[in-house]
C-alpha cells in the first residue's frame, strides 16, 4: 500500500491496523581514525565549476554521467557520443552515449530513494492528536532499568539486548524529545525520568564497548548525554566530565561531525549558553583555530576548501552535514557570537566558494554529491538527498550564515528536496523524511515565503504516515531522536509554528 492510501487511512484514525512493506535498512557506523593534515598556502581563485555526474560500477567497468569543472568563463559542450571530464587534474574522454548538456533532475538525485509525496492536507488537530498518541506510547514502553526496547532497523548500531541511551538512537534523545514537546505544550502526558537520568552514562558505555564507539561523540557517545545531564542538574561533576571530552577531542583526525570536534565543539556552545563560562568559549575557539588549520584547498580548484575525513579505513572529502564539510561549518555558524567577525566572515567566505565550486544544478534546482571528486573517490552512486549527505543537511547547517550569495544556493536545494519528494528510507531526521522537511523550515524562517512552511507541513503529514506504516510492519515503534518517530513528532509539532530550530543542534 502507498503513503497516499495510507495517510488516508491514517487521518481516519485506522492506521494501526495497516500492512505495508518493507523499508531500506540503516546503513553501520563504525569508528575511525586517521592522521590531521595541516593546511597549505591559499592559492588564487581563478576556478569556477560545473560538476555534471559520477563514476558506477558495472560489470568491474566504470561508466560516468559526468563530471567536469572549468575555467571560469569557458562555455562546456559535448556531444552525444563522448565527453571531455575533468580525471585528477587531467582531461579524459569517457563514451556515455547521451549528451551531458540534457541533464535532468533525476541526476541530481537517486529517484528509487524517494516516493510520492501523499495529498493528505494538513490538519493540526489531526497532526496534534498522532503526536499524543506517539508521546503515549513512548512513554507507556519505557522500562527504567532496560529503557526503551531497540528497533530491528537500528539494530546495526549495537547490541540490541542492551538498553541504548545516546542522543542519537536512544533514551537521552527520546527523554530530550519528549521533554521539549511537553515544554511546548503539544503534548500533556506526565512522565518522570529524574531516577533514570542519572544510569544513562553507564548505559551508554556498556553500549559503546560492544559496538566499538568512542566516548566523545557528540551522537553516539558520551558527550551528548552528558550535556543532556547537564540541562538538568547542572552539576559540577558532569560539566567538567564533558569538558575532558571536548578537550581530549580538539586534535581528533576525523575532521568530521560524528567522531570528531565540530561535533564536542557544538557542546562546547552549549554549555558556554548555559554558563557564560569562559572556559567553554576558549576551547570553542581553539577547536575552530584547528578547524581553520586542518582546510585544505582542493586539488585542481583552488578555490574550494575542504577538509580530509580519514573514517572506517578511506580517506575522502566528503561534502555533507553528516560526516563533511557542511557539518564541520555549522559549529562556526551556530557559535558566531563567541568568535571574532573576521573568522567567521573567513569561513563563511570560504564556504561560498566551496559551495559553488561543488553544486550541480538543473535550472532552478541544486545538489551536492556526498564526495567533493566522486571519481577519484570511486564512488559509483548517484548524489543522496538527505541530511546527512546532499542539499537538506547542506541548507540546515549552513542557512544561518546569512548570505544572500548563499542563500540562492540553498534555495535552488530546496527545490530539489520538493521536487524529489520524501524518502523512501524512512520518517525520521538523519536520513528520512523528518530531516528534509527541516530544510524547508529552515528557507521559511530565511525568507520568509509561506511557501516553504507549506512544504514543511506537506512533509509533516507523509512523515507521520511512514510512522504508521513501521508500526504496522515491524509492530513497534522506533524509539528514537535522529533514527525514529521521536523526531518525526519533534519535526511535525514544530510544523505547527514554523519552528525552524533543528532538534540537539540549534537548541539543547
Amino acid at each position: 500500500m502507498d503513503s497516499q492510501l495510507l495517510a488516508s487511512a491514517w487521518w481516519l484514525g485506522s492506521w494501526r491496523s495497516i500492512k505495508t512493506g518493507a523499508g531500506a535498512a540503516n546503513t553501520a557506523r563504525r569508528p575511525a581514525t586517521g592522521t590531521l593534515i595541516k593546511s597549505r598556502e591559499q592559492r588564487a581563485l581563478d576556478w569556477d565549476r560545473v560538476r555534471n555526474r559520477q563514476m558506477r560500477g558495472i560489470a568491474g567497468l566504470w561508466r560516468a554521467f559526468s563530471m567536469q569543472r572549468r575555467p571560469a568563463g569557458r562555455k562546456f559542450t559535448t556531444g552525444p557520443e563522448s565527453k571531455d571530464a575533468m580525471l585528477d587534474g587531467h582531461l579524459i574522454s569517457i563514451s556515455l552515449g547521451f549528451n551531458v548538456s540534457q541533464r535532468t533532475p533525476a541526476m541530481l538525485h537517486d529517484p528509487a530513494r524517494h516516493e510520492k509525496l501523499c495529498n493528505t492536507p494538513w490538519n493540526e488537530i489531526a497532526v496534534r492528536s498522532a503526536i499524543g498518541e506517539l508521546v503515549a506510547d513512548t512513554v507507556a514502553c519505557f522500562d527504567p532499568q532496560t529503557l526503551w526496547p531497540m528497533h530491528p532497523r537500528d539494530s546495526d548500531l549495537g547490541d540490541p539486548k542492551l538498553p541504548v541511551a545516546s542522543i542519537y538512537h536512544g533514551a537521552a534523545g527520546v527523554m530530550w524529545a519528549l521533554e521539549r514537546l511537553q515544554d511546548r505544550g503539544i503534548t500533556s502526558v506526565d512522565f518522570d525520568f529524574s531516577a533514570t537520568r542519572e544510569t544513562l552514562i553507564a548505559h551508554n558505555q556498556r553500549c559503546n564497548a560492544t559496538s566499538n564507539s568512542a566516548a566523545h561523540s557528540y551522537l553516539l557517545g558520551d558527550t551528548g548525554v552528558l550535556v543532556y545531564l547537564f540541562k538538568h542538574t547542572r552539576s559540577r561533576r558532569v560539566a567538567d566530565a564533558l569538558f575532558a571530552l571536548v578537550e581530549s577531542n580538539l586534535d581528533n583526525p576525523t575532521q568530521e561531525f560524528l567522531w570528531g570536534s565540530p561535533g564536542t565543539s557544538l557542546a562546547a556552545i552549549h554549555l558556554f549558553e548555559a554558563t557564560g563560562e569562559q572556559r567553554w568559549r576558549d576551547v570553542f575557539r581553539r577547536g575552530v583555530e584547528q578547524l581553520w588549520a586542518g582546510m585544505e584547498p582542493a586539488k585542481n580548484f583552488p578555490s574550494a576548501w575542504l577538509w580530509i575525513q580519514d573514517m572506517y579505513g578511506r580517506k575522502r572529502q566528503y561534502l555533507g552535514a553528516g560526516h563533511g564539510f557542511a557539518g564541520n561549518v555549522f559549529p562556526i555558524i551556530r557559535g558566531a557570537h563567541m568568535l571574532p567577525a573576521s573568522t567567521v566572515e573567513a569561513f563563511v567566505s570560504r564556504t561560498i566558494t566551496t559551495l559553488k565550486t561543488s553544486e550541480m544544478t538543473d535550472g532552478a534546482l541544486s545538489n551536492w554529491d556526498t564526495v567533493f571528486d566522486p571519481i577519484g573517490s570511486a564512488l559509483p552512486t548517484r548524489p543522496m538527498l538527505q541530511d546527512c549527505h546532499g542539499a537538506p543537511g547542506i541548507i540546515c547547517r549552513l542557512v544561518g550564515a546569512n548570505s544572500p550569495e548563499l542563500d540562492e544556493m540553498l534555495l535552488r536545494g530546496g527545490e530539489l528536496v520538493w521536487a524529489a519528494g520524501p524518502l523512501t528510507k524512512g520518517a525520521g531526521l538523519c536520513h528520512g523524511t523528518a530531516g528534509n522537511g527541516f530544510a524547508f523550515l529552515k528557507l521559511y524562517e530565511r525568507s520568509g515565503d509561506a511557501k516553504w512552511l507549506d512544504r514543511a507541513r506537506a512533509f509533516a503529514v507523509h512523515a507521520l504516515a511512514q510512522s504508521a506504516s513501521q508500526l504496522s510492519e515491524h509492530g513497534q515503534r522506533r524509539f528514537s531522536l535522529w533514527t525514529g518517530e521521536l523526531g518525526v513528532a519533534v519535526f511535525a509539532a514544530a510544523c505547527i509554528n514554523g519552528d525552524a530550530a533543528f532538534p540537539t543542534l540549534d537548541i539543547f
